[in-house]
């Protein structure tokens, strides 16, 4: 794996920076990899966030990247580290230089993979969902860029990593993403508390096939109340 981790540096907007800072260490241990956690600066303003992010993926040679991962606040149409739904091609315009043709994007974030249509009661639902939202525009703009992009993200808020709400935004589809693992299906609840047991699980499970993921789940003991 050739990944970089960006987490904010500073307790500014929340006391939860130390949080994603741990989190994101831990990304780079669970999976195997060195270090790779660049900490953007949070007091600057959302460009210069974002400039920086740039700065540190265009300094990266051709094909160094085949994953992605940011720890930080989101929201619908936002990410901490600067990007918006309406900027999402400049991020990817850097990407594409670094990038190897298929790209894992993992956004450990609030509400990235919901929707924008401004009712949150619907950001559960059964089925694929989250169009016109900001992991939506993310894999829009790096396919635009020829980057085959799949793309995590959460669709509630909730902790950086624990939170089982997570859509996959294939390169394949052209709308939304679909659910990693269904809420209240059958395998849900085994999958509620994988992630909440398991550390290494969180950050493993993106990498998985979806048969991988399955077998692991039910091999569980028991069923999980």
């Amino acid at each position: 794996m050739k990944a970089a981790v960006f987490a904010p540096l500073h307790i500014h907007e929340a006391a939860d920076a130390p949080e994603f800072q741990r989190e994101a260490h831990a990304f780079c241990q669970a999976v195997g990899i060195q270090d790779a956690v660049h900490l953007f600066d949070n007091k600057l303003g959302y460009t210069g966030r974002l400039g920086q992010v740039r700065a540190w993926l265009d300094a990266k040679p051709a094909d160094a990247l085949d994953t992605l991962v940011f720890v930080c606040h989101g929201w619908k149409t936002g990410l901490q580290f600067g990007v918006q739904t309406a900027t999402a091609a400049k991020l990817a315009e850097s990407v594409k230089r670094c990038a190897t043709p298929a790209l894992t994007v993992l956004l450990y974030a609030c509400t990235t993979g919901s929707d924008n249509d401004g009712n949150d009661g619907n950001d559960t639902d059964a089925g694929p969902g989250g169009e016109g939202g900001m992991a939506d525009a993310l894999r829009d703009a790096f396919l635009k860029a020829g980057v085959r992009a799949t793309v995590y993200a959460h669709a509630t808020r909730g902790h950086c990593t624990r939170n089982p709400y997570v859509r996959r935004f294939d390169p394949a589809e052209v709308a939304g993403g679909n659910w990693v693992v269904e809420p209240h299906s059958e395998l849900w609840n085994k999958w509620v508390h994988r992630l909440a047991d398991d550390h290494a699980f969180r950050f493993r499970f993106p990498f998985m096939t979806a048969g991988e993921l399955e077998f692991e789940l039910r091999g569980m003991p028991g069923d999980v109340a």
